[in-house]
């Protein structure tokens, strides 16, 4: 019942931060000018079934691809497999930890987590089955800003899915390589 409450109050959140913002452009400016935090000592992590973790201390970027309970989790979890060819080739960019979230259904957790094992992918997974990663940041309501790349502070550097597209893919890179230039050795 609690749950409920809390997504229902999340809702109306999520729905007066983007009413209050009239265009797409004004919701991008505004996340550019929020500070993400990532809860994860809020989160259940699934260590990656065939690679030793590495410590999150040591990245020097964090990719977020967060997935809600209103989307298909199993269906994600399917196309997993897709982050390992973008991941290798930002880190021979710079070390990026890929925060990879799911807020499953409760009816779904036990089917996510045997599908991730299943896929042997050498990331972890978090689960937010709380919904603290939307409390704590609410403009990610929105699935527009549920793939993010963010600094070591939670500024936002970049906004999109890297594995839809080659274009998508490129312009991370690019990303990657402005803030290696610019901004690595100033942190």
């Amino acid at each position: 019942m609690h749950r409920k409450r809390l997504k229902v109050w999340m809702g109306i959140i999520c729905l007066l931060i983007c009413a209050s913002c009239s265009s797409r452009e004004e919701q991008i400016k505004l996340l550019k000018q929020t500070q993400i935090h990532i809860p994860l000592e809020q989160m259940e992590k699934l260590p990656s079934p065939i690679q030793k973790d590495t410590s999150m201390n040591d990245a020097d970027l964090y990719f977020l691809a967060y997935e809600d309970s209103t989307s298909c989790n199993t269906c994600k979890l399917s196309h997993i497999g897709n982050w390992n060819s973008v991941m290798n080739k930002v880190n021979t960019r710079a070390k990026v930890a890929l925060l990879f979230t799911i807020s499953p259904k409760e009816a779904e957790l036990e089917e996510v987590k045997q599908l991730y094992y299943s896929k042997r992918v050498p990331f972890p997974i978090y689960i937010d089955a709380k919904g603290a990663l939307e409390t704590t940041n609410p403009l990610l309501c929105n699935t527009l800003f549920h793939y993010l790349l963010i600094d070591n502070k939670g500024k936002v550097l970049y906004l999109g899915d890297p594995t839809k597209s080659a274009t998508s893919e490129e312009m991370l890179l690019r990303t990657i390589d402005y803030w290696s230039e610019h901004y690595k050795n100033k942190r």
